[in-house]
């Protein structure tokens, strides 16, 4: 998949209209997290607490973030995972 702007990651995510999966990368910390709330905010507020799930790469395992990525969504359309 091509490389596409934090502005055009914002569009999609405005619009509702995300693909599955994303690698943000790149030396700006801040925007990366804010890109990576925007995605939180995809769900519901009172179904964040089932669906929205941040892991921490030095604390899991690939199988670990791999179990997560199939756990299916808790009466949402979604689920969102921040590694």
């Amino acid at each position: 998949m091509p490389s596409i702007t934090p502005e055009i990651l914002r569009q999609q995510i405005a619009s509702r209209r995300v693909g599955p999966l994303y690698l943000l990368h790149g030396r700006d910390e801040v925007e990366k997290s804010q890109l990576a709330a925007a995605f939180a905010d995809l769900v519901e507020p009172e179904l964040r607490a089932f669906n929205v799930e941040r892991l921490y790469a030095g604390e899991i395992t690939p199988a670990e973030v791999v179990d997560a990525a199939r756990t299916l969504p808790m009466m949402s359309e979604r689920r969102v995972i921040v590694v």
